[in-house]
């Protein structure tokens, strides 16, 4: 099966899916362009993107320990 999600919540949906048995192949949407592609003026100009994609990471980063959907501790 396709898994189309997120590319900051891929590592989850593809533990989720191991845990249930499925054999999916990830398909990782919403890719952030890399730093290097910017112009050097671009990374030293903070950003209101930035702060977003801080907070995404960090939302993350707590689901991804705070998960125990398989009775277990969080990874």
């Amino acid at each position: 099966a396709a898994l189309v999600t997120s590319a900051f919540h891929m590592p989850r949906a593809l533990r989720l899916a191991s845990r249930a048995g499925l054999n999916v192949e990830p398909f990782p949407a919403d890719w952030r362009i890399a730093e290097s592609a910017l112009a050097p003026w671009e990374v030293l100009v903070p950003s209101i993107d930035a702060l977003w994609n801080g907070s995404i990471a960090l939302r993350e980063y707590i689901a991804l320990s705070l998960d125990r959907r398989d009775g277990g501790p969080a990874r």
